[in-house]
């Protein structure tokens, strides 16, 4: 498996995925705090736009930060990753690849552990670039909170990943299953929030609670119940992969 994860690693850089998805992290690391601490001076005078942007905090520039990784990072996410398994089964890509002693089980995890290790460079570099533009800006950041928010976001974006591969392997589309997945994510999400529990579980819940973290508003508490929960799932959707990507007709 280590030489398929250098292999796929190489790929990731010479097809400039990896400086796109970590690039994306750092990108709004730096202009979601810059964007709260300025838009109130650059919009038109107006009561309606006093009233929702009056005294904006470190809050509102993490609220921003979490929503574009809930709504523009995941999509980044699926649509680099969608090609693990799909795209190169149309391509044929794996009945070559095969001719040689190589684990399919291998393929799957090495395609896995790849884009973890990319998207946790980019949360890094993202959360970095944001706590310090935020602390500059606004102050008020807690630093444990930080951390508990990257482990937040890193188990709900493991959890995506890990549900993209599985469509991929499902469907064998690139595209229905990079649809699918970031339905699916979201259905789930939604399904997840309606539950009576005193507890988060949902992904998009836990980057609203990430945002509440990083100033103080909540902790693990809040967020481990959901951290171990979508861990959980992740793991049970990449070994289903495994198991079907290991039966599937190439």
């Amino acid at each position: 498996m280590k030489n398929q994860l250098r292999k796929d690693l190489l790929e990731a850089v010479r097809t400039y995925r990896a400086y796109v998805i970590v690039g994306a992290f750092v990108v709004f690391g730096i202009i979601s705090p810059v964007l709260m601490k300025v838009l109130p001076k650059i919009l038109p005078e107006s009561e309606e736009f006093q009233v929702i942007l009056r005294d904006t905090t470190a809050l509102s520039a993490a609220t921003q930060y979490f929503d574009n990784i809930t709504q523009i990072i995941t999509l980044i996410v699926v649509l680099l990753a969608v090609g693990i398994t799909a795209g190169k089964r149309n391509s044929r890509f794996f009945e070559i690849l095969f001719t040689k002693p190589i684990n399919r089980r291998a393929v799957i995890g090495s395609g896995f552990v790849s884009y973890t290790l990319l998207i946790l460079v980019g949360l890094v570099l993202g959360h970095a670039c944001f706590a310090i533009y935020t602390e500059l800006l606004f102050g008020g950041l807690r630093f444990w909170g930080v951390l508990e928010s990257l482990i937040a976001c890193a188990a709900c974006l493991c959890m995506l990943l890990a549900l993209t591969i599985f469509m991929g392997v499902v469907t064998r589309r690139a595209v229905l299953s990079g649809v699918l997945s970031l339905v699916l994510f979201f259905v789930v999400s939604l399904l997840l929030g309606l539950l009576p529990l005193p507890w988060e579980l949902a992904p998009t819940a836990l980057f609203s609670r990430s945002s509440e973290a990083v100033v103080g508003a909540a902790g693990l508490a809040e967020l481990l119940p959901g951290i171990l929960f979508l861990s959980v799932l992740a793991a049970a959707l990449l070994y289903i992969s495994m198991l079907l990507f290991e039966k599937a007709d190439l």
